[in-house]
């Protein structure tokens, strides 16, 4: 059954029925109450049937991902975790209405390069620390800040430099379509000093680590809104760190996907939990939020599920060709390692550096196997600097890797 807001009641009770059902659910056994205004009210939640239900649908599913990621390959992890954060700062950025191409991000997460720094060069990599276990939640405001400098490095315009202390020390407001104010940030300074260390205490605290808690300090930095420009990047990826600490990497890397394919629903249970009608109630927030959660988490299943099946025909393609006497060894595990690539990675190429440590030879005799391939046009030249390849159509083939995903 939907959970119904306090709004819709508002206007389908008496006012003196819905302030009796507000008492209730507020001073309810099952509510969540956090120190935390929303327009004068308490901030609070109340584990419904709904919010218990998707909970536990969200550690079946996170069960399921682990299964099937304990099925991967252990070389093809860092590809496939570059090939998720690809995407997530694609998303990240979209949702900003900021453009950015698979090409822009695999140039920033190049780091081969001794060029200048590029852009979307910070954000790529600290998506992929968060990948990797590097990256902890802010434990003061003043991280946060340096968070927040690394995040958006290069991106801000003069009118949007900080000019507080560690925030912003002027008003905020956040616009509708009609120009009609929907938001206004924390202000002055010290409160939003104050609600920002009401973040980091519910975030550490083990009481809290919990997804209804992870959610709930969602809605408020994005509340607080600390920064003129960049808030809704820092708090998704906030949002990743925080997820990752309890669900798998993998998921993190999904959240601002979900939530760009579905952003009507995402401002919409903003706007839901700050009505003022609705007094502080987070729980359709945090039903929306678990159901966007749950979405990332089965679109990476079926994401997963899809490449184990490919990975599957390229075994079978690599098993048969060491059976036949047309391939020498080492051509036929560079073939692998290429079909693996392209099967868990977003750039389907493979240096000539990384190649040579894989097989554990030097570059020249690297070059020489890659040249006996190409000769046989299975592979092809991508890029020389770096020395890149890739497989051809007819590379592909033959490892069983027909259809690209």
């Amino acid at each position: 059954m939907d959970y119904r807001t306090l709004e819709k009641e508002h206007y389908a009770l008496h006012q003196s029925a819905a302030e009796t059902l507000y008492q209730s659910r507020f001073n309810s056994e099952a509510a969540l109450k956090w120190e935390f205004k929303v327009k004068n009210n308490p901030l609070f939640c109340l584990i419904t049937p709904e919010v218990y239900r998707l909970t536990e649908r969200s550690h079946n599913l996170e069960r399921t991902i682990l299964y099937y990621w304990s099925r991967l390959p252990s070389g093809v992890i860092r590809h496939y975790y570059r090939s998720l954060t690809i995407d997530e700062v694609i998303s990240t950025n979209e949702i900003e209405n900021i453009h950015s191409t698979r090409r822009d991000i695999e140039i920033a997460l190049d780091e081969s390069s001794t060029s200048e720094p590029k852009r979307f060069s910070e954000i790529s990599h600290l998506y992929l620390a968060l990948a990797e276990g590097k990256i902890s939640f802010p434990e003061s405001p003043s991280e946060l800040r340096e968070l927040y400098d690394h995040l958006m490095h290069g991106e801000l315009g003069k009118e949007n430099e900080l000019d507080g202390e560690i925030f912003r020390q002027g008003p905020v407001e956040i616009r509708d379509s009609r120009q009609k104010v929907i938001h206004s940030g924390f202000s002055p300074e010290s409160q939003i000093i104050e609600g920002i260390n009401a973040i980091i205490k519910l975030t550490h605290s083990e009481e809290e680590s919990n997804l209804v808690g992870i959610m709930m300090s969602h809605f408020m930095f994005e509340s607080i809104h600390p920064f003129y420009d960049g808030n809704g990047r820092t708090g998704r990826y906030l949002l990743g760190i925080q997820l990752s600490k309890i669900l798998s990497p993998a998921t993190a890397l999904t959240m601002s996907s979900a939530i760009n394919q579905f952003r009507n629903k995402y401002y919409k249970a903003f706007h839901a939990v700050e009505h003022r009608l609705n007094r502080g109630d987070g729980t359709p927030f945090v039903i929306s939020m678990l159901e966007l959660l749950i979405a990332a988490q089965e679109g990476l299943i079926e994401n997963i599920k899809q490449r184990i099946d490919l990975l599957a025909s390229l075994e079978d393609a690599i098993k048969t060709l060491r059976g036949t006497s047309s391939f020498k060894n080492h051509q036929i595990n560079l073939l692998y390692i290429l079909g693996q690539i392209q099967l868990f990675g977003k750039d389907e190429t493979l240096s000539l550096e990384s190649a040579a440590k894989f097989l554990k030879v030097s570059k020249a005799t690297a070059t020489r196997y890659f040249r006996t391939l190409r000769e046989m046009e299975l592979v092809h030249e991508v890029s020389k600097r770096p020395l890149r390849f890739a497989l051809t159509d007819k590379g592909r083939e033959i490892v069983g890797l027909e259809v690209k995903i």
